[in-house]
């Protein structure tokens, strides 16, 4: 027995009482042990995951951007085939032809293109009123233009009820077509 050291049988005794106030049982101790063993190997692999998951990322950004470059390309086609439609009736109401002009910036939601649109050197932001008007005209009837059964009635500062009201009944005004003129103004 003298060879035994007391200090240090009781210092093992409190670390064990402290476990098992802990843990429980020794058996429970030995259970979280091995839990937590698992858990240990499960973060020696995280480097590994890590790495898996970016080169997916990057796998994905790059076909995210080649999908970008198709819809970009896309739009300018359709942009140039807008401006050609928009020329005539851009003409016939005393504009000059319409341009979009791309811009390229960085990925977004909305793709890879920031649109302006150019108007004989006035963006869309410093057209007046009445070019505006005039443009959004030729935009509805090249919208319209594959609608069969398709118009735009366009009401121009029409100021008292019965003239929208002929407008709506024809030659001849209804109390119908009052009472929906009147609706339509109030």
């Amino acid at each position: 027995m003298s060879e035994v050291d007391i200090e240090n049988v009781l210092d093992r005794l409190e670390k064990i009482s402290a476990l098992k106030r802990r843990y429980g049982s020794i058996e429970e101790a030995l259970e979280y042990v091995e839990l937590k063993k698992e858990e240990l190997k499960g973060y020696e692999n995280i480097e590994q995951d890590k790495t898996l998951l970016e080169s997916f990322l990057q796998m994905e950004y790059s076909e995210l951007i080649i999908l970008a470059n198709r819809i970009s390309n896309n739009r300018k086609k359709h942009a140039l085939i807008l401006e050609k439609s928009l020329k005539e009736y851009l003409n016939e109401l005393k504009l000059p032809p319409i341009s979009f002009i791309f811009t390229k910036i960085s990925l977004d939601i909305l793709g890879e293109d920031f649109v302006s649109i150019d108007l004989n050197g006035s963006n869309a932001e410093t057209l007046s009123g009445g070019e505006f008007n005039r443009v959004r005209l030729a935009l509805m009837v090249v919208a319209l233009s594959g609608v069969r059964d398709g118009g735009v009635l366009i009401l121009d500062e029409i100021e008292k009820i019965d003239e929208i009201a002929r407008i709506i009944a024809g030659e001849k005004m209804n109390m119908e077509a009052l009472s929906f003129a009147k609706k339509l103004l109030s």
